[in-house]
């Protein structure tokens, strides 16, 4: 099981405080860049990592930063893994059509090459 966190790149500079996006990524800023990587390993992947050890489920985590739409990433990331299936969770916080179905979800289902499984 792999279990996938997609990050949009203009989210990470906001934990960048006064670094200007368009610097290239130094040893000295590198600790900050990597500040909302190791929040969402510790915050996102915990219950999921409790369930799989108490169930005997090897896990696989990983954050992923994207200059893509969060969809893309997602789509070409289980393409690229030869994921079986996607399991993604919807919201569904805005506009009629995304009231019963999240905007990511949806994307991910209409383009996804397999099974894709939503969950709330």
């Amino acid at each position: 099981m792999i279990a996938v966190y997609v990050l949009p790149e203009k989210l990470r500079y906001e934990y960048a405080d006064g670094i200007d996006p368009d610097v290239p990524i130094t040893a000295s800023t590198r600790g900050i860049i990597e500040l909302p990587r190791q929040e969402i390993e510790e915050k996102s992947f915990s219950k999921i990592k409790e369930k799989c050890k108490q169930n005997n489920v090897k896990l696989n985590t990983e954050v992923v930063i994207t200059t893509k739409s969060l969809i893309a990433e997602i789509v070409d990331y289980a393409q690229s893994n030869n994921v079986g299936l996607i399991v993604v969770g919807t919201r569904g916080r805005s506009g009629f059509k995304k009231l019963l179905l999240g905007s990511v979800a949806s994307g991910v289902v209409t383009y996804a090459h397999c099974p894709v499984m939503v969950v709330k």
